[in-house]
């Protein structure tokens, strides 16, 4: 239920408590407006379902292609080297941490 939906049923509420504790009456135009959302709130849970049972539920399923199987994997020998890891999956290379030497900057010439 949305918020709207359920501010609208917090003042038919509050309508129903005033009238019942209160002794407040209502108006004849805020009486239809109160039946006129129960009515559309039970056509909602009661009546709607019941018709949208009888829709077809899936759309027709396209013939899909069959999805290649992977390759079972071969049991590792002893003194094998693993298996080689996809390319996502190996860790980055490592560099080597630069010189102070290395990163010396040359003045550029100006002419």
């Amino acid at each position: 239920m949305s918020g709207d939906g359920a501010k609208i049923l917090h003042s038919l509420r509050f309508m129903g408590n005033n009238a019942a504790h209160e002794v407040k009456g209502h108006t004849a135009e805020e009486l239809t407006i109160a039946l006129g959302v129960v009515e559309y709130l039970l056509h909602g849970v009661y009546v709607m379902p019941k018709k949208a049972a009888k829709l077809p539920q899936k759309p027709p399923q396209a013939q899909q292609p069959a999805k290649p199987q992977p390759k079972p994997q071969q049991p590792k020998k002893p003194g094998q080297p693993p298996a080689a890891l996809p390319l996502a999956a190996k860790a980055p290379l490592a560099l080597p941490a630069a010189s102070a030497a290395q990163t010396t900057t040359k003045p550029i010439k100006q002419s």
